[in-house]
């Protein structure tokens, strides 16, 4: 059986460059970032590669239908579920 090799300082330095990366790009696709606006900020050479990585993060068609219908219908809801600070921004109703 092969032994396993120790984690190396570059690979701790790379392992926390890669969540600081992570972070940022959470942080601006949360804040509505668009694909071209990340690929430019963390540098990849296209979008397409912006995509295979964090893809996951953006919301999908089915997340913003939900969050559209919670906030045209979450008033007739009896308690199936949470209407928050977000919903109400989103129906233009003040919190």
């Amino acid at each position: 059986m092969p032994e396993r090799l120790a984690a190396g300082p570059n690979d701790q330095q790379a392992a926390e460059a890669s969540v600081g990366v992570g972070r940022v790009a959470s942080a601006l696709i949360a804040g509505g970032a668009g694909i071209e606006q990340v690929q430019l900020v963390l540098g990849h050479a296209s979008a397409v590669l912006t995509l295979r990585i964090h893809a996951h993060l953006w919301p999908g068609e089915e997340d913003r239908t939900r969050t559209v219908m919670d906030a045209v219908f979450g008033s007739l809801r009896s308690g199936c579920g949470q209407v928050d600070q977000a919903t109400d921004e989103i129906a233009g109703r003040a919190a």
